[in-house]
């Protein structure tokens, strides 16, 4: 979208964020649907939930093909329009040429990367097999199995981990993704016309290189995270390379520091003053209160020593 608008189309950045927002919430909602069956929002607890999850997993297919810009999904039109859009700009528009060029060389890597993480989200959550769980107990337990007619005893066999019940989630969570499952799907039917089919192609060519990489990986060892190809790079990348970091000591602690001085003035000074005014408005009637007491003698003393001070001073200062 961003790039879209950077490219000087507006139809195009505006026709992504609506497909977006439809696969995007689509994807939410799956993910939460999995999250909500497995019990946890780790991948490396997942796999092979595609029979136990049909509905979410033909729903998250839709949602991931879409993100990665895969025919017929809503996002591949909307990206085609997109990237066509920014090569116009190489030639014609708001761009300079280096900077037309840098913004295309970036789109075509985020359509790689899309379709890595996208295919990697999608195997280690639906294919495969699923990651044992850990017995509280370190220590493995052993399950006999009773002897079969034949005599013949099983051999105790050590159980390391099981697996817990999954099923679909309930039809107030099912029916929303079957919703959005709709327009992520066939929106970008709405601009089947426009469709640049050379670009398309080679959009479609890099996120299946991207998905590709990712299958190959997996392929090899579908317990293992595909994330490894990353190699020294998986560390900056889970890191978000260090970008939230920066951001922290940038803006969150410098705003923490200043509202922890804004607390402690209003605690200390602003406060300090009311509550110091309202002590010495509590002493000063204590003061009072001493003289006011109903003492009817104490009041006819006090009045004719006020007498007596106002004759001796006009006796004195006459």
């Amino acid at each position: 979208m961003a790039g879209a608008l950077a490219a000087g189309s507006r139809s195009a950045a505006i026709f992504h964020l609506i497909t977006h927002g439809a696969f995007k919430a689509l994807l939410f909602l799956c993910a939460g649907a999995v999250i909500h069956a497995v019990g946890s929002n780790l991948m490396s607890t997942m796999g092979g939930l595609r029979k136990e999850l049909p509905v979410t997993f033909a729903a998250m297919t839709i949602g991931f093909a879409a993100l990665m810009g895969l025919p017929p999904a809503s996002g591949f039109f909307s990206k085609d329009e997109v990237l066509v859009a920014i090569e116009h700009s190489l030639s014609s528009g708001p761009l300079t040429g280096a900077a037309a060029l840098l913004l295309y060389g970036c789109a075509l890597a985020t359509v790689a990367v899309t379709g890595a993480y996208a295919t990697r989200a999608w195997l280690r959550t639906f294919f495969g097999q699923r990651a044992p769980q850990p017995q509280p107990d370190s220590q493995p337990q052993l399950q006999s199995h009773p002897q079969p007619a034949s005599g013949v005893p099983h051999t105790p066999h050590a159980v390391h981990g099981t697996h817990t019940a999954v099923h679909e989630a309930p039809a107030t969570m099912r029916w929303p993704i079957l919703v959005l499952a709709v327009p992520a799907l066939l929106l970008g039917f709405a601009r089947v016309g426009d469709v640049h089919w050379d670009a398309a192609v080679l959009s479609l060519a890099v996120a299946l290189l991207g998905a590709g990489a990712v299958y190959a990986a997996w392929r090899s060892a579908p317990l293992a995270d595909p994330a490894r190809l990353l190699g020294p790079f998986r560390v900056p990348c889970e890191q978000a390379f260090h970008v939230d970091s920066v951001y922290t000591g940038l803006f969150v602690r410098p705003v923490l520091f200043i509202a922890r001085l804004v607390v402690r003035a209003d605690g200390r000074v602003v406060d300090g003053v009311v509550r110091g005014s309202g002590r010495a408005t509590l002493g000063l009637a204590g003061l009072v209160r001493l003289v006011q007491n109903g003492n009817a003698q104490l009041y006819i003393t006090g009045l004719l020593a006020g007498v007596l001070l106002i004759a001796a001073g006009a006796v004195i200062f006459r």
